[in-house]
């Protein structure tokens, strides 16, 4: 996994620099196509034609001092293009990171913090109340399914909701099934209440494992929260 995130990275770093030199190079011969043509025009369109003759005449670069003015342009070039193509990355990537800002706030934000998970001994079996918050800080949405995950000796097990109950009263008599619970959380908000998996005794016992509870929004979106055991 280490090995193809770090190609990944480096396929990265490539492309943006490629991409980079290629805003180098088209911003630099633009803005010198530009003013060329511009001094140009303006030169043979204004200035006299003796002038311009004199001009020409009046023009005796030493040979000795073309390398350095040659360089001093090259460099007012790289310069120059290299601005432009360092405020044409950073405008990109403000525009990104407001794409992926609004994308965040377009949908149900929710998260869930388990508060407590008590085991109520009945006859020959094992009920397990998981008491938890959600909160949401995106869309108004209500949670449309759920699912715990735990381990038990080695072995996996997943309670889907036909698995869970549908009782109406808590390990201390109070309402809040979530699995009957509809509730659109607003914006900001947030809404508590319980799952209840009635377990056979000899699966869960009276010590709660490491807990997952899996939740998603009514648009699909999958999240998770958990309780490790002490």
């Amino acid at each position: 996994m280490d090995g193809s995130n770090a190609v990944a990275e480096q396929a990265s770093v490539y492309r943006r620099l490629y991409l980079y030199g290629r805003l180098l190079v088209g911003h630099g011969w633009d803005t010198a196509a530009f003013w060329i043509a511009t001094a140009y025009s303006i030169y043979t369109f204004v200035v006299p034609i003796h002038i311009q003759q004199r001009v020409l005449l009046a023009i005796n670069i030493d040979p000795h001092h073309r390398l350095a003015i040659w360089g001093f342009g090259l460099a007012a070039f790289v310069l120059y293009a290299g601005f432009r193509a360092w405020s044409s990355e950073c405008l990109h990537g403000d525009i990104t990171n407001r794409k992926l800002a609004e994308a965040a706030v377009s949908r149900p934000r929710l998260s869930g913090y388990i508060t407590s998970t008590p085991i109520i001994e009945t006859n020959d079996r094992h009920r397990l109340y998981v008491y938890l918050t959600i909160r949401n800080q995106g869309l108004p949405s209500a949670v449309d399914n759920w699912q715990l995950r735990f381990m038990l000796r080695g072995n996996n097990h997943h309670i889907t909701e036909a698995s869970l109950s549908r009782g109406a009263h808590g390990s201390h008599g109070d309402t809040g099934n979530l699995l009957l619970d509809d509730t659109v959380i607003q914006p900001g908000g947030k809404h508590s209440g319980w799952l209840l998996y009635d377990s056979p005794e000899s699966l869960l016992g009276l010590k709660v494992p490491d807990l997952f509870v899996d939740f998603w929004d009514t648009y699909g979106n999958p999240y998770s929260a958990s309780i490790m055991s002490r």
